[in-house]
């Protein structure tokens, strides 16, 4: 196992401000969206077990963004903005939404958002100041659970998707999604070295960790989509 690499940002420059507001901006993108996506969620979830999970998620997703707008408001603010993929990511969810599909919703949300939020809170628990630290250490302990969850529910869904439509339906999903990720990726590499964070290594873990959910979740992907995985590790990797 590759160790992770060590690295101190100046925590008290400009750049390393201007910077962590950026990240915690989509964080806190992420967040606010998911409060109200869980609470709908929960209305046309299939079991009582997953109506339960998903009000709770919600709760839990509003003391998150309750920790870190109290953080960020006490700190320097700049004109950073939401990233336009993370937008798109979140217009492809209110779409789900809208017409009710759960299994959508369970993924994007649950499989795949909630496994970039917890890519980016790992490395800004090792790379920032240790109040910020401590807040992104509380908050991941939720996150892995609502990541869990999605995994689980895709599992169940998988298990009982005898005639393979809904895995079709993932692999495009999951293409649409990657890309926009992907691109996602490349917004917050330019800025990445500010705040001390080895972009390879955030990449590489990212893929990675989304690669053992697809695993254990028995997603089988077609060949087509394992390359373009990759591609896309190597694609970061050249990028940065």
């Amino acid at each position: 196992m590759q160790p992770h690499i060590l690295t101190y940002p100046q925590v008290d420059s400009e750049k390393y401000a201007k910077a962590r507001y950026h990240y915690l901006l989509q964080i806190v993108y992420g967040e606010t969206i998911a409060i109200d996506y869980c609470r709908i969620m929960s209305t046309f979830a299939p079991t009582s077990e997953a109506r339960d999970f998903l009000l709770q998620q919600q709760k839990e997703e509003d003391t998150h963004l309750e920790l870190l707008t109290n953080y960020v408001g006490n700190h320097l603010r700049t004109d950073a903005l939401v990233s336009s993929h993370l937008r798109k990511l979140d217009a492809l969810m209110s779409l789900a939404i809208e017409t009710k599909d759960y299994v959508k919703c369970v993924f994007i949300q649950n499989f795949i958002v909630e496994g970039l939020n917890i890519s980016l809170l790992q490395e800004l628990e090792h790379h920032t100041d240790g109040v910020l630290s401590e807040i992104s250490t509380a908050i991941l302990r939720d996150e892995i659970r609502h990541m869990e969850f999605g995994v689980t529910e895709i599992q169940k869904i998988l298990q009982e998707d005898t005639g393979g439509e809904i895995r079709k339906k993932l692999i495009r999903l999951q293409r649409k999604v990657l890309f926009h990720a992907t691109l996602l990726s490349m917004d917050l590499a330019r800025e990445s070295k500010d705040l001390g964070i080895p972009m390879s290594e955030l990449s590489k873990k990212t893929l990675e960790a989304h690669m053992k959910r697809i695993s254990r979740a028995h997603f089988t992907l077609p060949f087509i989509d394992k390359l373009l995985l990759r591609g896309v590790l190597l694609f970061l990797k050249l990028y940065n």
